[in-house]
């Protein structure tokens, strides 16, 4: 009787044994047929130019198909078109294009989204200063009251005690590390990198955005750009740093007629919660020392090409300058 039950358990270990080395040669054929597919699908649609191509050496550059090259955080270089790129048209609570968003990370464009859609545009004629920068749950309970920001004043139908009646300014919306912006573009099928581009490059791709072009033609009037980008200005990167060269192909090469504002320090756009109907935009950037740090909040580059800085306060530090017309 023992040796029958002792069979009965051995028969039992080899018919499970059996059962999952086979299950395993399944799921295993199932990833290899979806690898070749995805792989068979990437090649196709990558031979018609629509997705980006990883260049190895020169050579590998496709002709005709290239307008940038950049680079992701592995050291990969892509070659890419406009059409490769991720980005999504800002729509203020009315629907009126107001900017465009490049989105490069998780939920980026719902956080776009709920921003630049809030009915009460706090963002149009009010910014605040933030000093609080190692933790960003910590980030909005530091900050500064609402103050003018410096784009407010140069709208050709300002009205400071009517802020709805003068002209938004237009919003470039992306992530930034100070000498480059970062975008998302389309590697194949089911796969996609992020990449820097300098601020030149990121400008001709916002003159060949269509997204970008919508919302200038419908905010003819507005005569300021604001980079809703981290650090786009900061002085750490004041040789190269991105908005001035953003700003200057766009005035200079692509000849508009719009000042443009980078932030020194990162900036922060917090949706809030409450309902659609109650919403508002809001638009900080935080500086070591808040309203009393000694580096401006703001860059200002000029269509003359002047960059002004624009300080948290009425008047800059001792042993700065600044044009106080536009604090």
């Amino acid at each position: 009787m023992m040796q029958a039950r002792q069979l009965l358990v051995h028969l039992t270990r080899q018919v499970a044994e059996a059962t999952e080395q086979g299950a395993r040669a399944v799921r295993a054929r199932f990833r290899e047929g979806a690898a070749r597919i995805r792989a068979a699908a990437d090649a196709f649609t990558r031979a018609d130019g629509r997705y980006a191509t990883r260049v190895l050496e020169e050579d590998d550059i496709p002709a005709g198909e290239t307008d940038f090259l950049g680079w992701d955080d592995r050291g990969n270089v892509w070659a890419f078109t406009p059409d490769h790129v991720r980005s999504r048209l800002l729509r203020n609570y009315d629907g009126k294009p107001i900017g465009v968003q490049y989105p490069s990370k998780p939920f980026d464009s719902m956080v776009g989204k709920i921003w630049s859609r809030s009915k009460y545009r706090h963002t149009d004629f009010e910014y605040f200063i933030d000093d609080d920068v190692e933790s960003s749950t910590m980030r909005f309970k530091r900050r500064s009251p609402l103050r003018e920001p410096p784009w407010v004043r140069i709208s050709s139908d300002y009205q400071h005690f009517s802020p709805r009646a003068r002209t938004n300014p237009v919003y470039v919306d992306a992530h930034a590390n100070g000498s480059a912006f970062l975008v998302r573009i389309k590697t194949g099928r089911f796969s996609s990198a992020v990449v820097d581009l300098n601020g030149t490059d990121f400008a001709r791709l916002n003159v060949a955005n269509n997204h970008f072009n919508r919302a200038l033609s419908e905010n003819r009037d507005t005569k300021a750009l604001v980079l809703v980008a981290c650090e786009s200005a900061s002085y750490f990167h004041s040789l190269s740093y991105a908005s001035k060269k953003f700003a200057n192909y766009l005035q200079n090469e692509a000849g508009l007629d719009i000042d443009v504002f980078g932030a020194t320090g990162p900036v922060a756009t917090p949706p809030t919660m409450w309902p659609a109907f109650l919403r508002s935009s809001e638009l900080g950037v935080s500086l070591p020392g808040g309203v009393d740090s000694t580096e401006p909040a703001w860059i200002r580059h000029t269509v003359q090409g002047q960059d002004i800085p624009i300080w948290a306060r009425n008047s800059p530090p001792e042993g700065r300058t600044a044009d106080n017309d536009y604090l």
